[in-house]
């Protein structure tokens, strides 16, 4: 698989080199520490591809576009190919060896990253044999991902990142872990996680003090505070990505991801003066194709203000009917409820219109629970690297924010409706 070449930058100073090559600066610590050369087997030259690896490791821990060690790369390409074939020679010898498979696939690993033949298929044939023989063992899941990331399709790699940390307590896995852990979301653009990693490895001062720094000071610089004074057009505060069939709108400074089919369509996103409102229309319901609409208030809370107090802004107290059971909530609590107007009754209304509404405090990482994989994407037809700067991202918006979520359908489509309703509700993204 051809390897990834898009580098992130830093977006204040707008450097010329890649990351690639501020990363291996920066970096002291050494993956092959990972492995346990007493539980490989005591032979001569598998433990000397090991001591060749780790010497090795320092020129060839990430890809670079451009070569500035003195020792030269063909020769660092020279000593990984024969650790290479040792290692793999000894691995037919030894199939049943955990460590050894993992020694393997690490090493192909840098090799992959001074471009070797056949390093990729090798180098995850590797992994997957250690994964099968000690499928507990978090190294094996953990080097694949770090290997993944750095290929043309890093998205899986960084999911694989997520779902290691899931499933363990942080005290669980290594300082080498996070540290590629932080390599691989800073590409994907998740900087809010790569921050929480630097605070977690810096509060028990584990890892490489320096690279920890890059990536905060790094990160820090994309966020900038929301102009309570502005009114923002668009394109200035609200993305849009892909996620699997659907699209996610997202704007970290009201603290919301919202998730759509494609073929619904937005008809008014903004952030104006601290709040924020999205309009669209969802469904496609009967012979004539008829939507519903969608609008969904982001706002903080004002003094006093308590949530039933947000609902009234939009809707006067003698329209709330009593709350009919809307099985959707993105939190741990909601107020459900249904609008009429008054004296109404459900048979003659033409249209139905509902109302969730919920409350968020501002959380310790504002946008960690907006950030998905979403990779940059590479330019066919480009030789070497592609270099670019990353988006600058809003601060969410301090405090308490209060979210409210209307629907407004035709009466005889209200079931469709709901169920799109809710599938909505379900899958915000909110801090």
């Amino acid at each position: 698989m051809p390897r990834y070449k898009c580098f992130y930058l830093d977006p204040i100073t707008y450097a010329v080199t890649g990351i690639g090559i501020l990363l291996a600066a920066l970096s002291a610590s050494a993956q092959i520490t990972a492995i346990h050369p007493k539980v490989l087997p005591q032979e001569t030259a598998i433990l000397a591809a090991y001591d060749d690896a780790g010497a090795m490791e320092q020129y060839s821990r990430d890809w670079l576009p451009q070569w500035s060690f003195s020792i030269s790369k063909d020769e660092v390409a020279a000593h990984l190919s024969k650790d290479v074939a040792l290692l793999r020679t000894a691995s037919d010898r030894h199939p049943d060896n955990s460590e050894l498979a993992l020694l393997t696939g690490l090493v192909g690993r840098f090799a992959y990253n001074l471009d070797l033949d056949g390093s990729y298929a090798m180098t995850l044939a590797a992994l997957k044999r250690a994964i099968d023989l000690e499928p507990k063992d978090v190294r094996g899941r953990w080097f694949r991902a770090a290997f993944v990331c750095s290929t043309e399709s890093p998205g899986p790699g960084a999911e694989e990142f997520l779902a290691i940390e899931a499933a363990h307590a942080s005290s669980q896995l290594p300082a080498g872990y996070w540290e590629d852990y932080m390599r691989c979301l800073h590409i994907v653009g998740m900087p809010v996680h790569v921050l929480r990693a630097a605070k977690y490895l810096a509060g028990v001062n584990a890892g490489d003090a320096d690279l920890r720094e890059f990536f905060v000071s790094t990160e820090n610089k994309r966020f900038e505070a929301v102009d309570k004074t502005k009114v923002y057009e668009e394109a200035e505060t609200w993305s849009s990505a892909p996620l699997g069939a659907d699209i996610v709108y997202t704007n970290t400074g009201c603290g919301i991801g919202i998730r759509m089919h494609a073929t619904w369509k937005t008809t008014d996103l903004r952030l104006a003066k601290g709040d924020c409102k999205a309009s669209f229309d969802i469904g496609s319901y009967g012979k004539d194709k008829t939507t519903a609409d969608v609008t969904i208030f982001v706002e903080s809370q004002k003094p006093n203000q308590t949530l039933k107090d947000f609902l009234y802004l939009y809707m006067p107290e003698g329209n709330i009917a009593n709350p009919e059971s809307i099985d959707a909530c993105p939190v741990a609590s909601c107020m459900g409820v249904r609008i009429v107007k008054t004296g109404d009754s459900s048979k003659d209304e033409p249209y139905r219109h509902y109302a969730v509404l919920f409350e968020r405090d501002a959380p310790e990482f504002p946008g960690l629970a907006l950030e998905f994989p979403n990779p940059p994407r590479v330019e066919q037809g480009t030789e070497g690297p592609v270099f670019f700067h990353p988006d600058q991202l809003k601060q969410r918006v301090p405090g308490k924010i209060y979210y409210a979520v209307y629907l407004s359908v035709a009466t005889e489509f209200v079931p469709q409706a709901l169920q799109d309703f809710i599938f909505l509700v379900q899958n915000l993204r909110v801090d």
